[in-house]
This record gives structure tokens, C-alpha cells and sequence, in this order.
């Protein structure tokens, strides 16, 4: 798992990047209370990304999983 941090004192962006074997992806996703009831876009061959609602006063949050490489990929940000 990797966890990057980025911003300054107005602004804050996290992401956290893991790969997992198929099956516990989609369990993660069908257990997660952001991706339970989104419904993902492919923008490409092999690729879901979820735009899921924020929570904690973020305003953005997504998830993107990339199935081919077997990787999750969550960005979220605050302003």
C-alpha cells in the first residue's frame, strides 16, 4: 500500500494506491459504504473509476480500480 499526501495550508489531497487479488477488490468494494450503491464508468478497457460522494468535508472523493493490474487507486481532496 502507498500513501501520498499533497497541499498546503488551505488545501489537502490524499492518495492511497494497493493492489489485491480480484476477488478481495470486488468484496472491498462490495463491503465499502462509498462504492456500495455507485454505479462505475469504464473510460477504458479494464478500467472502473467510481466518483463517490465525500464525506468529512472533502469535496471530491473517487476510486478508480484498475482490473487488469489488479490495483485500487482512491483520490480524495479537501479546499
Amino acid at each position: 500500500m502507498d500513501i501520498t499526501t499533497s497541499g498546503g495550508p488551505f488545501t489537502r489531497a490524499f492518495r492511497v494506491t494497493f493492489t489485491a487479488p480480484p476477488a478481495d477488490i470486488e468484496r472491498w468494494l462490495q463491503q465499502s459504504p462509498g462504492t456500495l450503491d455507485v454505479h462505475a464508468t469504464s473510460p477504458s478497457t479494464g478500467i472502473r473509476h467510481f466518483q463517490i460522494e465525500p464525506g468529512e468535508g472533502a469535496e471530491w472523493a473517487e476510486v478508480t480500480v484498475d482490473d487488469t493490474k489488479h490495483r485500487v487507486d482512491i483520490y480524495v481532496y479537501w479546499s
